[in-house]
């Protein structure tokens, strides 16, 4: 079922004090290092402004390129408006058209906010444990809420169809081709494709341990985690292509990201890892002071993932050796977005049990300088995402839009 509990409610007024506490502004000019004289960074490479974020990590490879720019930094970057009903996640947002949709692990709904003024939609009941992000594809929403996979007109807010579970949660599904990937630790763990049109189930694989890896999906083949072992699965079938066994075991809750014929994945032993795609072997490793949770991004040749060291690292696709390093302070386990040459992060983690700030980092990928910073209280951040010039994290139990001024 449908409602709309708080109608057509105009948060616009929220400012950003009022999240941030007292902290939100910045201009971004007064921080900006090695930048152009237009107030873009270095290196710039313009995109489409307006295009989409249709699932978790931007798309169903999960390389966490965002479509289009981020904020100006010629001009004050602060929160436009923000959207709490008392407990949204803490989980990433998918935005297609013009609506952000966003699960709340904590009442148990789906939203889509208007990301113009941050004013409600329509929202939908999926379930205890809706934490994941969102996939919208074909005007279909689809999310995961306990043990149940909606699937969710885009425009209505009306159920289509509903696949259960065996029991357990789900991952963020990965949608390619007409089928919907989800990973579920229930009481068996297993991957399972499911037909988008009519929640079918068309295959499952079972794995050691679910529900923490999101599956992604390049080239006809599903790459899965599950404990300390890598599964690639064919797409068409559900048949194994190969498995690859973390060198120190561990356990890996890091979503892989496939490029150029390349899969990453982080795992606890502190290692990122680099894979063949054809033939699941190691192509290189590089090794963190600590463990990484974070999912990867990859752009133009270099990879870009947090460790719980608290640092934020920048490494050669082709070699694995590192560029830099960001000292964050904090956190590590933020998954990093990349949007024309900034890569945006948060410090999601804190030291005194939940009660330190949590920062929104804007960095230049080319010199992993500092370009701006967004400061909030109290509760850790979501993965961000970007689109038409903005924003979207979820931040103390609620949805920010980080931008410019109207």
């Amino acid at each position: 079922m449908t409602t709309s509990r708080f109608g057509r409610i105009d948060r616009r007024r929220l400012v950003a004090s009022t999240v941030l506490g007292g902290a939100g502004i910045v201009t971004a000019g007064s921080l900006v290092r090695g930048a152009t004289g237009t107030g873009q960074p270095a290196a710039l490479a313009m995109q489409d402004d307006s295009a989409d974020v249709p699932m978790f990590r931007g798309n169903a490879a999960h390389t966490g390129v965002m479509p289009g720019p981020g904020p100006r930094l010629d001009e004050p970057i602060h929160v436009k408006w923000s959207f709490g009903n008392g407990g949204i996640t803490s989980s990433s947002s998918a935005y297609v058209d013009g609506i952000v949709y966003v699960s709340s692990e904590y009442d148990g709904r789906l939203y889509a906010i208007d990301a113009t003024f941050g004013d409600e939609s329509w929202s939908f009941e999926t379930g205890a444990g809706a934490g994941s992000c969102p996939a919208v594809v074909d005007g279909v929403v689809y999310a995961s809420g306990g043990d149940t996979i909606h699937a969710i007109d885009a425009s209505s807010g009306q159920e289509r169809w509903c696949f259960e579970t065996d029991g357990g949660g789900a991952t963020s599904p990965a949608v390619a081709d007409g089928t919907v990937y989800v990973h579920v630790d229930g009481r068996d763990t297993n991957l399972c494709a499911i037909e988008a049109s009519s929640g079918q189930e068309r295959w499952r694989f079972e794995t050691v341990v679910g529900a923490n890896s999101c599956p992604a999906v390049a080239d006809g083949t599903v790459y899965v985690g599950g404990a300390d072992t890598l599964h690639a699965v064919e797409a068409a079938s559900g048949e194994e292509l190969w498995h690859f066994d973390m060198t120190y075991g561990g356990y890996s809750i890091s979503s892989p990201a496939v490029a150029d014929g390349v899969v990453y994945v982080g795992n606890s032993d502190t290692f990122l890892y680099a894979i063949d795609t054809a033939s699941g072997e190691e192509l290189w490793r590089f090794q963190a002071e600590d463990a990484i949770y974070s999912s990867p991004a990859i752009v133009d040749g270099v990879v870009y993932v947090g460790s719980t060291d608290q640092n934020l690292y920048s490494i050669d696709a082709a070699s694995g050796e590192e560029r830099w390093r960001f000292a964050m302070g904090d956190g590590g386990d933020s998954c990093p977005a990349v949007a024309d040459g900034v890569v945006y992060i948060v410090n999601d983690r804190s030291s005194d049990l939940g009660n330190g700030d949590k920062i929104l980092y804007a960095i230049d990928t080319s010199s992993g300088e500092e370009l701006w910073r967004n400061t909030a209280t109290f509760y850790g951040g979501s993965s961000p995402i970007i689109a038409d010039g903005v924003v979207y994290v979820s931040i103390i139990g609620t949805l920010c839009a980080i931008g410019n001024p109207s």
